[in-house]
């Protein structure tokens, strides 16, 4: 697409306005305006909370598409651990629910984690295939940034966290 006003198409593709759906033949040009109803930033808020055999992931997702969830892993799991599988769940349901893939922002309350993901500095071994599992999936957008935060900044994921924690006790049994 060129800008805001046009393309030049080559393949029959289904291009969409407001109201009307064009098939454009080989080659047309169609000159057409495309508001951009969807934003091109995808804002992830992770949280995680680390309990006895249990961890709860929160996280938020914001942007063309708005999603709040979390969910609970049974094992045992360090906090750094348990927060970057909160990081990691939230930019995979990010990639697999948004269209888009321009920019992402994610935020996190642990700061040594964004040293490990976003650092150059050496990792240790252990922490080098999860280094990697986390920039695949960041580097399906465009540009990414991880960004530490306070908690008061990440309370929803927060919450989210620790209301997963609370049912992965009770499916485990641990009061």
């Amino acid at each position: 697409m060129m800008g805001a006003c046009g393309a030049i198409c080559t393949k029959l593709y289904p291009i969409k306005t407001a109201d009307t759906l064009f098939l454009s033949p080989i080659p047309l040009l169609y000159l057409f305006y495309m508001p951009n109803t969807t934003t091109d930033k995808t804002i992830i808020h992770t949280d995680a909370a680390r309990g006895e055999r249990v961890s709860g992931l929160g996280y938020t997702i914001d942007g063309d598409v708005s999603l709040d969830g979390n969910k609970y892993m049974v094992g045992t799991f360090t906090s750094m651990e348990a927060e970057l599988h909160a990081l990691l769940e939230g930019v995979r349901l990010a990639t697999q629910h948004s269209d888009s893939r321009r920019e992402c922002e994610v935020y996190i309350d642990v700061k040594p984690l964004k040293h490990k993901i976003c650092g150059t500095d050496e990792i240790r071994e252990d922490w080098r295939q999860y280094q990697q599992s986390a920039r695949w999936l960041l580097d399906k957008y465009d540009s990414w940034t991880i960004e530490h935060c306070s908690r008061s900044h990440n309370t929803a994921a927060h919450d989210l966290a620790r209301e997963a924690l609370f049912e992965g006790r009770e499916y485990v049994g641990i009061e």
